[in-house]
């Protein structure tokens, strides 16, 4: 392979990262509301924490940077 050839390479690699990085930023915000929308129905922690595609310690910032959030909507109104 000569250098153009791995430049051409790297290009469709990048173009395929950006395309993909979307996805999954994307999937990671769904899964994240899915983790608010089970514990506000009354699913254990321990559960959610277990089906979520995150770390016991990602869920529980999830958590805390929704509540802090809700907390800053109210005050403002």
């Amino acid at each position: 392979m000569d250098a153009q050839e791995a430049l051409e390479k790297l290009e469709a690699a990048a173009r395929r990262f950006r395309r993909t990085k979307k996805a999954h930023n994307d999937a990671r915000e769904a899964a994240a509301k899915a983790v608010l929308e089970a514990l506000a129905a009354g699913a254990r922690p321990t559960d959610v924490a277990a089906a979520a595609p995150f770390t016991d310690t990602y869920v529980r910032r999830i958590v805390r940077e929704d509540k802090e959030r809700r907390e800053r909507e109210e005050a403002e109104n």
